[in-house]
């Protein structure tokens, strides 16, 4: 049987090898929950499953005690050290940025937004939209009752119609909200109707 050194060096091989090329490391702790870390935790995985196939995988980590500064995001790469540590990261134009450092971070181009949010080419009525999801993300995170979890659930549900209204006449854009609307209702809308059998 193997040493214990060369077993654990083994195992450490193996987990380099499924973990993704750069992990977003969101703050988990109080602080960052208060302040938003749930949406930004949604919005980068939706974000990254817009990237698929580029390596950029998104996990919860704890209190990473800069609480001044949240909600905040570590961007750890197997290539590049050390790790980058993006701040404050308090809205969906900030997680696409983290998203697009992460990828240049590690050397892979950048291309075009993952999620077509860019303040040049996006319209009024997608931006309110947009916003519309992030607030409802924000107080789905927030939510510590059946109550204020199901209204957060249903506030999510109308931004993410409003998206896909928003976003209708531009194929690209609406081919995104399409796919972030079918994830974002898998997630969390289906739990809506349990939650309001539970409301008072």
């Amino acid at each position: 049987m193997p040493a214990p050194d060369v077993l654990l060096r083994e195992l450490q091989a193996r987990r380099e090898a499924i973990l993704p090329h750069v992990r977003l490391c969101v703050c988990s702790g109080h602080t960052c929950s208060q302040r938003g870390s749930e949406a930004v935790l949604v919005e980068l995985e939706e974000l990254c499953a817009e990237a698929a196939g580029k390596g950029v995988g998104v996990e919860r980590v704890g209190c990473s005690h800069q609480c001044d500064k949240a909600p905040v995001v570590h961007i750890v790469s197997k290539r590049a050290r050390p790790v980058l540590i993006v701040e404050c990261v308090d809205d969906p134009l900030q997680c696409e940025r983290t998203v697009r450092l992460a990828l240049a971070g590690d050397g892979q181009p950048t291309g075009a937004p993952c999620s077509g949010i860019t303040s040049g080419l996006m319209g009024l009525f997608e931006r309110r939209s947009a916003s519309a999801r992030w607030e409802a993300l924000r107080a789905l995170g927030r939510a510590h009752d059946n109550k204020s979890r199901s209204l957060a659930l249903e506030q999510l549900d109308e931004a993410v119609d409003a998206e896909l209204r928003a976003c209708a006449m531009d194929g690209a854009a609406a081919a995104r909200a399409s796919r972030r609307a079918a994830r974002l209702r898998a997630r969390f809308v289906p739990k809506v109707d349990r939650a309001l059998k539970l409301r008072p």
